[in-house]
């Protein structure tokens, strides 16, 4: 009988130490799954600091992410589209678990917003945590409501500061289109510009975040960042949307043809009109615009050609088009035009309190013919601050433009060739200097298409006399085909890089390549291109040298020979590979040089000979 009590005695005592045992495990585990947690938020923490959105991805659950996560990358890295930089900061101790299940664990984290000198703002986020095989962890869903709404507040309080700070210097027109703007992004994520026509406002909306280097092309497409990953529209005045977000690029309106707005999708281009009808579907590869008084434009999609005619109707397909025939018409082709601070209607205010440039966005067959960047940067009238204000960064050689003109020259018809040209000079003023580059437009009559390339051949001038006095003395221009891929363009350049030669300007060679149907500069080495490409002859050195038509001198045509070896790496005191008369050694000439260089080399060696001799 006493057997009994003793049992349960034993099963009592064994049960509470499972009991504590489950009790100190279960809290051991939950320190350490908290610790874990911790550690995962003390790192994305630092990921939103450091504002890398490839970095911020990996803290996401692969696969489609939920919309809820969708909108909080386009808060995070906090870099807001209107210039206020806005910082998020964790507050990674005081996060708590508030649901914790085999699969997920849900977490509330406090946050600050921070914008300095204002006071910064709580709120917080609630963020549902995925552990992955490795026993990481990654964010599957996230509550982000009251984020973005103590967000919106807050970036709204600063701007309407910030615009006070301005209302002296700020036109009217455009202090009312910055609040009207911030008020606008409660219904899209930015408002990246604004223009005004007669005393009215349309605004250039963006649902999405824009590209990191939405502003600069050439730097989009060297970092893989030219796939949009916004969408973007136009709201007019009275803030209806005319225009859908849903676009690549909106343009000027009034930019190509008056009255009317290019848009861009995929590559392919059409127009709206105030109104928001759509004039031209999105299809065409081509806008070209005309000065002509039945027919506004070219339409061009694929092979095809069509007119846009004055009634903004579109022609049947035009049989037999031939693009040479329209050249004289078609617009900025066959003048000297000038885009400047004045030109109201071609400039846009940027949505920002910081950038006192405005912005005009090119017609896009200008951009395709290389005839203008894509975005020109000019100073803003509207705004009367100094410019060492801004801290908007354009493009190195656009920033804080009095004018950008594009200077006709010269229209060759080659009647026995299959292509003509046109030259033109690209002149950007800024305060100090006057910087000049080189077009050459290509009517491709065999293909029916339009190119052009452009070269800078690092001409500057403090003043407009002092261009127009270069001009006088030399301004050579000769344009051929090498084959049907390759080009050469002959122009005045400076030359007052070249070691010891004490010549500033004379003739320079450059050369493109056409592929892929557009026309891009080859990239070489060296002040003496036509080394690489041609074989010479005396053609290839007399030209205009500081005014003078004449030879180089010897000091010059030497360099011609030491750039050549210089362009594979060998040097003159690599007397290894190079002998006495700077010549490369057998085995090196044979293996190394084409047989246009090794023609070249020999011609050239024979020409310093010749002024050696002569001295």
């Amino acid at each position: 009988m006493k057997a009994k009590p003793m049992f349960f005695i034993v099963s009592l005592v064994a049960i509470l130490i499972v009991a504590v045992f489950l009790f100190f495990h279960f809290r051991n585990s939950r320190k350490s799954e908290i610790t874990e947690v911790k550690q995962f938020l003390a790192r994305f923490n630092k990921i939103i600091a450091e504002g890398s959105l490839d970095s911020l991805n990996t803290c996401f659950w692969q696969g489609k992410k939920a919309p809820s996560i969708e909108k909080l990358i386009q808060y995070l890295p906090t870099i807001d589209g209107d210039d206020i930089t806005l910082k998020v900061e964790l507050n990674v101790e005081a996060s708590e678990i508030i649901k914790n299940n085999s699969d997920e664990i849900e977490v509330k984290v406090p946050l600050v917003l921070i914008y300095k000198p204002f006071k910064p703002k709580p709120s917080f986020l609630i963020l549902t945590l995925r552990k992955t095989n490795t026993n990481q962890f990654k964010i599957s869903q996230a509550d982000v409501k009251q984020f973005i709404t103590d967000y919106t507040a807050y970036i709204n309080f600063v701007e309407k500061d910030e615009i006070l700070k301005q209302a002296a210097s700020f036109d009217p027109i455009t202090l009312a289109s910055l609040k009207t703007a911030s008020h606008l992004k409660t219904n899209y994520d930015s408002v990246v510009w604004f223009q005004h026509i007669n005393d009215k406002t349309y605004y250039f909306v963006v649902k999405g975040k824009l590209n990191t280097y939405f502003m600069f092309p050439d730097m989009a497409k060297e970092n893989h960042d030219d796939k949009p990953t916004y969408k973007m529209g136009l709201v007019n005045p009275e803030l209806k949307e005319i225009i859908p977000a849903e676009y690549d690029l909106i343009h000027n309106i009034n930019g190509t043809i008056d009255g009317l707005i290019e848009v861009e999708k995929n590559d392919k281009k059409g127009f709206y009109n105030l109104e928001g009808k759509k004039i031209a579907e999105v299809k065409y590869d081509q806008i070209i615009p005309l000065n002509d008084p039945e027919n506004v434009a070219v339409l061009k999609n694929g092979n095809d050609f069509f007119y846009l005619k004055a009634d903004l109707t579109i022609s049947e397909k035009l049989p037999d088009f031939k693009i040479v025939t329209i050249i004289p018409k078609v617009k900025y082709l066959n003048e000297t035009f000038t885009l400047n601070n004045s030109r109201s209607k071609n400039i846009i205010e940027f949505n920002s309190i910081t950038a006192n440039n405005s912005i005009i966005i090119s017609p896009s067959y200008l951009v395709d013919m290389q005839l203008a960047p894509k975005f020109i940067y000019l100073q803003n009238t509207l705004r009367h601050t100094d410019k060492s204000d801004s801290d908007f960064d354009s493009e190195a050689d656009s920033d804080d433009l009095i004018y950008y003109t594009m200077s006709y020259q010269n229209y060759v018809k080659n009647e026995d060739n299959w292509f003509d040209n046109i030259y033109f000079s690209l002149l950007s003023k800024d305060h100090s200097q006057i910087n000049e580059k080189k077009n050459v437009i290509v009517v491709d009559k065999r293909a029916n298409k339009l190119y052009g390339t452009t070269i800078n051949p690092e001409l500057t001038f403090q003043s407009e006399k002092e261009k127009e006095e270069n001009d006088n003395k030399c301004n050579e221009n000769s344009f051929r085909a090498i084959n049907d891929t390759l080009f050469e363009f002959k122009t005045t350049s400076s030359l007052n890089g070249v070691p010891f030669c004490e010549i500033n300007t004379g003739p320079r060679y450059y050369y493109s390549h056409l592929t892929n149907g557009k026309m891009e500069e080859v990239i070489t080495e060296g002040w003496f291109k036509f080394t690489k490409y041609v074989k010479i002859d005396d053609s290839y050195l007399k030209g205009c040298y500081d005014g003078k038509n004449s030879y180089p001198n010897m000091t010059m045509t030497s360099w011609m020979l030491y750039e050549m070896y210089d362009r594979y790496g060998y040097k003159p005191t690599d007397y290894s590979l190079i002998d006495k008369n700077n010549k490369p050694a057998n085995k090196i000439y044979n293996e190394t040089f084409s047989d246009i260089e090794k023609y070249n080399m020999q011609w050239l060696n024979k020409k310093v000979e010749q002024m050696e001799k002569s001295k």
